[in-house]
């Protein structure tokens, strides 16, 4: 039996690893001639700060009114998405959803 590492480059296996591991290099060596990296997802920089409204707001609908059990953390949250909730829009009002949706379309996954 022989242990194999999967990576990207020798970088990595060059600075550490197991003795008597093979290395097989993704690009290299597992994939099919003439495969090329696919355009860059449509992710906007900013998602994080524009999916934080929407997630808040899911906790607070989640939250329900009699809890009183949550840690001060998660009940500060839930109260602030109560806030958020009136502002956000759904999902599917969003730009970033239809290009992500479109980009994805073309793959089988």
């Amino acid at each position: 039996m022989r242990v194999v590492e999967v990576d990207v480059s020798r970088g990595a296996y060059d600075r550490w690893h197991i003795d008597g591991t093979v290395l097989w290099k993704v690009y290299a060596d597992l994939k099919d001639p003439g495969y090329q990296l696919v355009d860059r997802p449509p992710i906007p920089a900013n998602l994080g700060l524009k999916f934080m409204p929407r997630w808040l707001a899911g906790i607070a609908k989640m939250r329900p009114a009699c809890c009183r059990c949550l840690k001060e953390r998660t009940a500060k949250m839930a109260r602030r998405g109560q806030r958020m909730a009136r502002k956000v829009k759904p999902a599917s009002a969003s730009p970033f959803a239809a290009r992500a949706a479109r980009w994805i379309s073309g793959f089988d996954a």
